[in-house]
């Protein structure tokens, strides 16, 4: 299904939120890494976290791919009218 641009910009803007939110995210493990110990927060916890972490990462450019093919076809049909 061919989509309009208004689409394919709501669904960039989405991206764009979760890129940020994964940004945030990792942001503030960091910022926590340093009193890991101190709190004890184990490793399979972590390890749970960036699994699901690497899942919306990839969700996220798979998105983003295709946004990006939209875009391209949008293009093209501007081109061919």
């Amino acid at each position: 299904m061919k989509k309009n641009l208004e689409e394919i910009r709501e669904e960039l803007e989405t991206e764009i939120d979760t890129a940020r939110a994964l940004f945030e995210i990792m942001t503030l493990i960091h910022t926590g890494s340093y009193s890991f110990e101190k709190n004890e927060i184990i490793f399979k916890s972590v390890k749970n976290a960036f699994s699901l972490f690497s899942q919306i990462s990839l969700e996220h450019v798979h998105s983003l791919d295709t946004i990006a093919n939209e875009l391209i076809d949008f293009h093209n049909d501007l081109k061919n009218k």
